[in-house]
C-alpha cells in the first residue's frame, strides 16, 4: 500500500467545502442503506461536522466581463453562465 501511495502524483486537486459536503452526504446515504440491511449498526458519518459554506453566486457573461477575462485571464466568478 505504501508503494502505491508513493507512486501517486504529488499534486492532487484539493476539494472545496461544497464538495466535502457532497462526499459526506453520499457517505451518509450509503451507510444508512447498510444500516437498513443490518450490515452495520452505527453511522459514523452522521457525526462528522464540516464548516458551513455558501454556494458561489453565478454571474452572467457580459461584454465587459468577457473583455476583462480576455485581458487578465481571471474569471470574474467561479461560476459563470
Amino acid at each position: 500500500m505504501q508503494a502505491a501511495i508513493e507512486e501517486m502524483e504529488p499534486h492532487r486537486r484539493i476539494v472545496g467545502p461544497a464538495t466535502r459536503q457532497r462526499v459526506r452526504s453520499t457517505l451518509r446515504a450509503a451507510l444508512n442503506a447498510a444500516i437498513a440491511q443490518q450490515l452495520i449498526t452505527f453511522n459514523p458519518a452522521a457525526h462528522v461536522e464540516l464548516e458551513a459554506t455558501k454556494r458561489p453566486k453565478a454571474l452572467v457573461w457580459t461584454a465587459e466581463r468577457a473583455l476583462q477575462w480576455q485581458r487578465t485571464g481571471e474569471r470574474p466568478s467561479p461560476v459563470m453562465v
